[in-house]
């Protein structure tokens, strides 16, 4: 999955959280040849990063997300297909140029505005992709699940609060968020529920008791924040009994 940038300026990075592959042992030969030769220029855009072909500055470029997208642009052509974002990898992200940072006047010409971030003429809305027609979910955007968020603010800050405090509601819709993270929360549930029938151990749901909106984190958070997360409960023995609910054979 390619992320977008800004058009005619600077070459796309790879999204490093998902990756479908076949397997070829002389593509990893390849990757580590590029790697020791070293030609990696520090900067951002053209004639900077991976071989000066502008896959540099920006976060995972001297790592998975600059080296895999030169890779499959510069040595093995040819031998790569984007699958569609909000489907596969899913982010819930704007994939329009028209919100800061998607879209920024010094770094982005006027007459993109409202374009697809993949140069395509049409690309669907992921902020509101249906949730039975994503594969799998990548939880960035909206924030983890586990981080019982669900204020939202542009830019991901609250008037009162630190930077990330909020989910920025400049890159994703609240609601879809929300959305995804009672979905996690559900899984979750089940575990505990399918753990309880298993062992018979009460004390898994001591952690399913929070009282901070319910209706999205089903029980397992107590606050807004990182600190309201409950984490799951359960005697030593319970846990190491985890993988009997899924090796059945």
């Amino acid at each position: 999955q390619r992320g977008g940038v800004a058009p005619e300026k600077f070459p796309p990075g790879y999204q490093a959280g998902f990756i479908v592959a076949r397997r070829d042992p002389t593509i990893m030969d390849e990757m580590v040849e590029v790697i020791k030769e070293g030609n990696y220029t520090d900067g951002w855009g053209r004639g900077h990063g991976w071989g000066g072909s502008g896959h540099g500055g920006y976060v995972g470029a001297m790592a998975m997300q600059g080296l895999v997208a030169y890779y499959y642009d510069h040595v093995r052509t040819g031998n790569a297909v984007e699958l569609n974002q909000c489907r596969h990898n899913h982010m819930g992200t704007d994939v329009l140029y028209r919100n800061h940072p998607n879209y920024t006047p010094n770094r982005v010409k006027k007459e993109f505005l409202g374009g697809c971030r993949n140069a395509k003429e049409y690309c669907e809305d992921c902020q509101v992709t249906e949730f039975d027609k994503i594969y799998s979910v990548h939880y960035t955007q909206c924030r983890k699940p586990w981080q019982c968020m669900t204020q939202g603010a542009f830019k991901g800050r609250l008037p009162s609060g630190k930077r990330a405090s909020a989910i920025d509601t400049g890159l994703v819709k609240l609601d879809h968020c929300l959305m995804l993270h009672r979905e996690w929360h559900k899984l979750r549930s089940e575990l505990e529920r399918d753990l309880f029938k298993l062992t018979g151990d009460q004390t898994i749901f001591d952690s399913t008791k929070g009282t901070y909106k319910d209706d999205v984190f089903m029980g397992h958070c107590n606050e807004d924040g990182n600190e309201g997360y409950l984490l799951m409960t359960g005697t030593d023995e319970t846990f190491k009994r985890i993988d009997e609910l899924y090796n059945k054979s």
